[in-house]
C-alpha cells in the first residue's frame, strides 16, 4: 500500500490549525500521516499540539520563523512516505 504524508505548515495558528489536523486524521485511507511543521510559533502551538495529539501527528519544530515555503520544504524532506501533499493551516 502506498503511503501519504499531509504536511501542514503553521505559525501562531492555535487553535485554528486543529481543524486542518482533524480533517487529515479523519481520512479513510489507512496509510495517511499528518505532519505539522511549526514555524517558530510564540503562542504555545507546539506544546498544545503535543498535548492534544501526541503520537497521532508528526510534529517538526522549526525554532526560527522562516516562512511557509521553508516549512513546506522541511516537511517534504522529513517525510518518509511515497507521496507528500500540503494543506494550509486554515484549510480542511
Amino acid at each position: 500500500m502506498m503511503s501519504v504524508t499531509v504536511v501542514i505548515p503553521t505559525f501562531n495558528r492555535w487553535p485554528q490549525v486543529c481543524t486542518a489536523i482533524d480533517s487529515v486524521l479523519q481520512q479513510s485511507y489507512p496509510a495517511t500521516r499528518c505532519m505539522v511543521v511549526d514555524d517558530g510559533s510564540s503562542d504555545d502551538t507546539v506544546q498544545r499540539l503535543e498535548e492534544k495529539y501526541g503520537a497521532a501527528i508528526d510534529l517538526v519544530k522549526n525554532p526560527v520563523n522562516r516562512g511557509q515555503s521553508f516549512c513546506k520544504n522541511l516537511g517534504a524532506s522529513s517525510a518518509t512516505s511515497d507521496f507528500v501533499c500540503f494543506l494550509d493551516s486554515d484549510d480542511t
